[in-house]
């Protein structure tokens, strides 16, 4: 696990409050979590489990124009 939260965590969602940890297994998974919200992304490297986070966290394509 990886608790560098700042390097990757994009800074809106520290500004919210929000924490995560990597994982590398022969594939990547991060956690990001705010009091009782957890979400879980999967992918092949870094950025792409933050990419399947972010579309958890904001599955519209209003709500992502919103977060860019």
């Amino acid at each position: 696990m990886s608790d560098d939260d700042d390097r990757w965590v994009p800074g809106l969602l520290r500004e919210h409050g929000y924490h995560g940890l990597q994982r590398q297994q022969g594939w990547h998974e991060c956690l990001l979590w705010r009091g009782e919200e957890r979400w879980l992304g999967h992918g092949v490297d870094g950025a792409a489990a933050l990419a399947d986070v972010l579309a958890q966290m904001f599955p519209s394509a209003a709500a992502r124009a919103l977060y860019d």
